[in-house]
């Protein structure tokens, strides 16, 4: 994640009146997981995590890493593949690491 990204998630944060060390305690995560993030103590929060830490704050993941938004199927899809097992969620991103997403032309 980068300075941007962080900044976003910050804003959204903010805008959500939710603290940091909430969302953490919520999902069972060390106290400090969403702030160590903010502060780039984490540079590559796990990603569903980071997901839920999006959903929590009502922010869109892609805004967030990218500054886009993503349409509701792609919203929905992330938020599947989300609630799939580690191992499941690994496969996926092997395959989008070896095979990408885009259409061949």
């Amino acid at each position: 994640m980068d300075d941007e990204a962080r900044t976003r998630l910050r804003v959204a944060l903010i805008k959500s009146d939710k603290k940091a060390k909430a969302i953490s305690q919520k999902f069972g995560w060390p106290d400090t997981y969403v702030s160590r993030i903010l502060t780039g103590g984490i540079i590559s929060p796990d990603p569903t995590r980071l997901l839920r830490i999006c959903q929590e704050v009502d922010a869109d993941i892609a805004y967030i890493l990218i500054g886009e938004t993503l349409s509701s199927e792609q919203q929905s899809l992330l938020s599947n593949v989300a609630d799939e097992p580690t191992d499941v969620i690994d496969q996926v991103a092997n395959f989008v690491r070896e095979i990408g997403l885009g259409k061949e032309q």
